[in-house]
């Protein structure tokens, strides 16, 4: 029986965390391993009271937040913390990361297979507008292929991320498997039972909805300046993150946008039930990215709109209902939305959209495959 533990600088009491790592977690127990998750303390893992799993959790802050300087020296301290509390006998370990410093830090040599899970390239974002950043991407870029080589296998969730490990650190293609984000079986069977809201012509005003983390690459204040020309429409967010409270101040005097903080899982169907359209934006410096949401979004049927560039671009324009526009752009985000309240698009529910979700990216079906990948089963 294998003994895998899980790393990661985040809780579970984020989202996008929780959603990646619980069915890699699940899918080993069910397969008779024994599992450690090594995090900062914070949310559930429904599993938790099984025997064969055990939470070495770290009454730690995560290190999310303040400026570079700041969120710099945190990240390490809160990597080093982590990585103190590993297992010395385990003999699978594997590690998620966008935190650059829990891969700069790993000294996992007495583990049999380390498997480094790709979820954001996070030294590559680092703008190179500032001189102080330019020279910190170079050094983050060298510390990175000094590290990333060490690793048995990778897992990334999109093409950049494989493109980027196999021309800019020459990893072997063979140890790489893609392993894209998308959602859980359960949580599609709950977004394939919203449906169009028919009162929404009728008895109600209409209604935009965004749904996911508040953070610098999303720059939510797009979505408050769009709000402020369409006084006719509800904008609806959900969610927390390390942008909340510039995104609150700027919607503090716009009586349409109506900010819920975070909510649980089981409020976020009805929340799509009621939205006609749906919105997501990354700023051109996470062009590499993926937008979690923006599968839920998918599974759901619903008119979508996306502000990005890059590898989501690449993604999203295999579906329909999508409107894709360039990030920031408030006269555009406003005329799409205009537009798309006045098409028959936002009285339907697009199954075919369903449909490749539930063909392509069900997480379930792609930990299965890193699996049997990894354990050659």
């Amino acid at each position: 029986m294998y003994r895998i533990v899980f790393v990661s600088t985040y809780s579970f009491a984020e989202p996008v965390l929780k959603n990646r790592l619980t069915p890699f977690i699940d899918l080993a127990l069910d397969r008779g391993f024994s599992v450690v998750l090594v995090n900062p303390a914070g949310g559930n893992y429904h599993r938790s009271e099984e025997q064969n799993f055990l939470h070495q959790s770290l009454d730690i802050a995560q290190a999310n937040r303040g400026n570079f300087f700041i969120r710099t020296v945190r990240e390490l301290l809160l990597a080093r913390k982590i990585l103190g509390k590993l297992p010395k006998d385990s003999e699978v370990i594997f590690m998620t990361v966008p935190s650059m410093f829990l891969l700069f830090l790993f000294q996992g040599f007495h583990a049999s297979l380390k498997v480094l899970d790709v979820r954001d390239l996070t030294w590559e974002y680092l703008s190179d507008r500032s001189l102080i950043m330019r020279h910190a991407k170079k050094l983050f870029r060298v510390l990175a292929r000094w590290k990333l080589p060490q690793f048995d296998f990778f897992t990334v969730t999109n093409n950049a991320e494989f493109k980027y490990l196999c021309e800019e650190v020459q990893v072997n293609p063979e140890k790489i498997i893609q392993c894209s984000n998308g959602i859980t079986f359960a949580q599609f069977q709950s977004l394939a039972q919203v449906d169009y809201d028919s009162p929404s012509k009728k008895s109600k005003r209409p209604c935009l909805a965004y749904v996911g983390n508040i953070g610098v690459a999303q720059n939510l204040t797009t979505l408050v300046e769009a709000a402020k020309k369409l006084p006719d429409v509800d904008f609806k967010i959900v969610g927390g993150g390390s942008d909340q409270a510039r995104v609150e101040e700027a919607a503090r005097q716009v009586p349409n946008v109506d900010m819920t903080g975070r909510v649980d899982w089981a409020e976020i169907p009805l929340i799509y039930q009621y939205a006609d359209i749906l919105w997501a934006q990354l700023t051109p410096d996470f062009a590499g990215a993926v937008p979690s949401k923006l599968y839920e979004y998918l599974a759901t049927g619903k008119p979508v709109i996306y502000g990005g560039l890059g590898e989501a671009v690449s993604v999203v324009d295999e579906f329909q209902y999508v409107e894709i526009l360039e990030p920031d752009n408030v006269p555009a985000l406003v005329s799409t939305i205009s537009k798309m309240l006045n098409t028959q698009e936002v009285c339907q529910i697009n199954l075919s959209n369903r449909e490749k979700i539930q063909k392509k990216y069900i997480r379930e079906l792609s930990v299965e495959r890193v699996y049997q990948r990894i354990f050659k089963e």
